[in-house]
């Protein structure tokens, strides 16, 4: 398509032929494909219909050539191998967090700590403890955002849980022990 310029600036027959056109080419050049068309295709459309508002011709076709760009996305999406966004995004979407593993929950606990979602980190952090009671990075998210959220004292308890009866080694829980028991 990039080779050959003449097709810029060709008059699309139909919506069908753009939709072909926007399904073969991929990623940002489909995004420049919908810049050319709305630069060359609209002004002639325009010369056959002068009564209308060129604003809302140009917002109309721009409009439909993105339906028709995400059209083409989604049928990438549904082939064989399932790749493509949309596929992945519905994916990530369907998969429940008991269904992820350990560490997906762990790293989406850091990514709740960093925006101080505190509940949502001890929820996290409470399925990992739960199935894997010896993991000190869960133990230490959990007693971390207790600390934060103001539970002091159930922080404390739940380092002390983790080292005494789990007998987690850390340095941060050691960290977060002698904070905690000097705030009292």
């Amino acid at each position: 398509l990039f080779l050959h310029p003449e097709l810029w600036f060709a008059d699309f027959p139909s919506a069908r032929t753009a939709a072909r056109l926007a399904a073969m080419v991929s990623g940002g050049a489909a995004q420049i494909l919908v810049l050319i068309c709305a630069f060359f295709v609209v002004p002639k459309i325009m010369t056959i219909m002068p009564d209308f508002d060129p604003l809302m011709m140009i917002m109309g076709v721009m409009g439909l050539l993105a339906v028709l760009q995400q059209l083409g996305a989604e049928g990438e999406g549904s082939g064989a191998g399932g790749g493509g966004r949309a596929a992945k995004a519905s994916n990530d979407a369907d998969a429940s967090p008991s269904e992820k593993s350990p560490k997906e929950l762990l790293e989406e606990a850091e990514r709740c700590l960093a925006q101080n979602s505190w509940e949502k980190v001890q929820k996290l952090a409470r399925q990992v403890t739960d199935a894997d009671p010896e993991n000190a990075k869960a133990w230490e998210l959990l007693a971390t955002a207790l600390k934060w959220e103001g539970k002091r004292e159930e922080a404390l308890a739940v380092v002390q849980k983790a080292r005494d009866i789990y007998e987690v080694k850390s340095t941060v829980l050691d960290g977060l022990a002698k904070e905690l028991s000097a705030e009292e």
